[in-house]
């Protein structure tokens, strides 16, 4: 299960070092882009979510969440009152975000599909387009 930790704007990084320090597993959905400044070319590393730490943990207990409030840059959970875990599509969006990979359909004899990403071998029905791009409904 997947549940969201709002942190302070830049300390993503930060708190996802610590998380993992202290056994967590933790997710901080990135991309590398190259940008121009000043006429050179050079790279840039841009959060998906901004602000936003999603940690996974089997269940998230008393103490899990205690432990999670004495970490620095960590405001709260979303939503504050009772943490709600992220759905099972919306957690298999965070870790493919999470992850730098290249997704390959091919076809089989039999006319169905198979993907190169095991995670989305249950969505396959919910591919919108084939072509050189698969686009996903999530």
């Amino acid at each position: 299960m997947i549940y969201v930790l709002q942190v302070m704007t830049g300390k993503e990084k930060d708190v996802q070092w610590e998380l993992l320090k202290r056994g967590y597993k933790s997710y901080v959905p990135n991309q590398t882009i190259p940008f121009r400044k000043s006429g050179a070319a050079t790279t840039r590393n841009v959060i998906y979510f901004p602000s936003y730490v999603f940690l996974a943990v089997k269940e998230l207990t008393d103490e899990i969440y205690y432990a999670m409030k004495t970490i620095p840059y960590v405001l709260h959970f979303v939503p504050r009152e009772k943490p709600d875990k992220l759905s099972e599509l919306e957690a298999v969006h965070i870790r493919l975000l999470s992850k730098e990979q290249n997704i390959i359909a091919t076809r089989r004899a039999d006319g169905t599909w198979k993907l190169n990403v095991e995670e989305l071998e249950p969505y396959i029905e919910r591919v919108l387009h084939r072509d050189f791009r698969i686009r996903f409904s999530l």
